[in-house]
């Protein structure tokens, strides 16, 4: 008889235990609420990356002519080869081509923030500065 008059603590403390209750429960959808735009703010991020590494450049052909780009020069560049580079740090040099013979080269990446092309031409590949391409 005497352990059906004791009572636990939350049925001495109803008010209380509901609050707590709401509490934990607003807490918990909180906590979902968060790592759902967490994950959406990590996918937008990676579309963002995506679109980046996507110039309006990639597949397009650009000229080479450094004799239509600098005319004040002409004459220097009409016998002039141009640096291809291996690489963006230009350590290396992939191939030359004439500066002047107006040849088209097929872009297969952009660095937007050096400034820098890769670029093709029959089989070869390498990077140039893009003040050295005429953009059409």
């Amino acid at each position: 008889m005497e352990n059906q008059n004791k009572k636990n603590w939350f049925d001495r403390y109803i008010i209380l235990t509901i609050l707590l209750g709401v509490i934990l429960f607003i807490f918990i959808i909180g906590i979902l609420i968060e790592t759902t735009e967490d994950n959406k703010e990590v996918g937008v991020f990676q579309d963002v990356q995506t679109q980046k590494k996507q110039s309006e450049y990639v597949g397009k052909m650009l000229k080479l002519n450094s004799c239509e780009l600098d005319p004040n020069n002409a004459d220097y560049w009409q016998d002039q080869k141009i640096n291809f580079w291996k690489d963006k740090e230009k350590s290396t040099i992939s191939f030359k081509l004439l500066a002047c013979d107006n040849l088209e080269l097929e872009v297969i990446e952009h660095d937007e923030n050096n400034g820098q092309f890769k670029v093709k031409h029959d089989n070869q590949k390498g990077w140039i500065s893009e003040m050295q391409l005429i953009k059409y």
